[in-house]
């Protein structure tokens, strides 16, 4: 039976129990909490050092990170990037100086968001 029969005989408020429709991937994170958290103010924000094109500031461009995290080692995209976020110098890309700091400052949820965010960038 469909998700949306079952959601009619559902009470209210309990829709979201049900698991996402066939082809629809769940997304963790709020990608507009990540792309404001990308462009904060911080001395730290990434869009001081990253673009969201294909252009050099002092890292790469993030445009397509999601797609190619996966593949650049035996991580998933989204523990590549967390990895990448708390641990930067652990992978470097090529051609790229050791100068990315470190951000375990950010939470849980707050590097979700980044990754729901950096999904958005194709």
């Amino acid at each position: 039976m469909a998700n949306y029969l079952i959601k009619a005989l559902l009470p209210a408020g309990l829709e979201d129990l049900l698991p996402p429709e066939a082809g629809q991937e769940e997304v963790a994170g709020d990608a507009a909490a990540g792309e404001a958290l990308f462009n904060s103010n911080s001395v730290s924000a990434c869009s001081a050092c990253h673009s969201t094109g294909d252009d050099k500031i002092v890292g790469p461009g993030l445009s397509g990170v999601y797609a190619r995290a996966g593949i650049r080692t035996s991580l998933d995209a989204d523990a590549y990037i967390e990895q990448s976020l708390r641990e930067p110098q652990a992978f470097l890309v090529p051609e790229y100086p050791a100068v990315m700091p470190s951000f375990d400052k950010f939470s849980d949820g707050e590097v979700l968001d980044l990754i729901a965010y950096l999904k958005t960038l194709n």
